[in-house]
């Protein structure tokens, strides 16, 4: 008997819950009243998200301006809601990295995430969406559920994705999964992201970056995140053919204000900054 989207997602969150740092961080830096130096303790806490931290504060991907030597600098110089969503991407990321799945190499899953995680905040940027830095961390979970789909629902992804080579050219792997399971990897990412008490704006973001227009009012950022997910592709396969990953629906390009064209420069900037996190998270 098949699982539901919220069943499976239940019984990852047993197995794997989101790690205590993480939250911590998150709560800490949502209190305005706190402290860099308060922020900086509960992350210094955790050794490996310190460091991991510090490395990507000071990447030329996130960080144009002075070396950033410790954590309660990085609280400065980044903002908080940047060290905020760095801090998430990287708890949640390390916490899934053991996930056992023999369909899909977890360090490539986990390529893929940072290009669209680079990516997003690209789109962001250029099209001057305050939650630029949400855009990072919404681009690295965008595909969480893929992961889950894999590890626990192994035979039906096999067939989901035999089914899609053969209708979509493997491009349009979520419609296939609806097909067969009446649920995709993106409601499973959703439901996980809701029982791990997510902001909203990321749970619509990996709820619809497939098909934003399926959201009543899709925000800027689910937009950018879903013009990401093809930067990334294509940025990953040194590619500028459209045809070779999933169509961007034109009210995304009109609502963010951008053209087609700028998907050039974006995935030049996408895989130059892409291959500087790749080494620093030594993926």
């Amino acid at each position: 008997m098949n699982l539901t989207a919220a069943e499976i997602a239940a019984k990852v969150e047993s197995l794997i819950s989101l790690p205590a740092a993480g939250v911590r961080v998150a709560k800490t830096l949502n209190n305005e009243s706190s402290t860099p130096q308060q922020a900086a303790a509960v992350i210094e806490a955790d050794p490996s998200l310190t460091a991991a931290l510090l490395r990507m504060a000071n990447s030329s991907a996130i960080n144009r301006g002075k070396q950033i030597d410790s954590v309660s600098k990085a609280v400065t110089v980044l903002g908080r809601e940047q060290v905020k969503s760095l801090a998430l991407g990287v708890s949640i990321s390390s916490a899934f990295k053991g996930l056992p799945t023999t369909l899909v190499s977890v360090q490539d899953f986990w390529k893929h995430s940072l290009y669209c995680a680079t990516a997003a905040r690209l789109v962001a940027l250029k099209a001057g969406i305050e939650e630029a830095d949400t855009a990072f961390t919404a681009g690295l979970l965008h595909d969480i559920g893929h992961l889950v789909m894999f590890a626990y629902q192994p035979e039906q992804s096999i067939k989901a994705l035999e089914a899609s080579r053969e209708a979509y050219d493997g491009i349009l792997n979520y419609q296939t999964e609806n097909e067969l399971l009446g649920f995709d990897h993106t409601d499973i990412g959703a439901e996980l992201a809701r029982l791990w008490e997510l902001p909203d704006t990321i749970i619509e973001c990996i709820d619809h970056h497939h098909a934003p227009l399926q959201h009543d009012k899709p925000s800027d950022l689910l937009m950018a995140v879903h013009i990401a997910n093809t930067v990334a592709i294509l940025s990953a396969h040194e590619s500028e053919d459209l045809s070779e990953a999933p169509p961007i629906e034109a009210a995304a390009w009109e609502q963010l204000g951008l053209k087609w064209f700028d998907l050039i420069e974006l995935m030049d900037q996408c895989r130059e900054q892409t291959a500087e996190l790749t080494k620093l998270l030594n993926l």
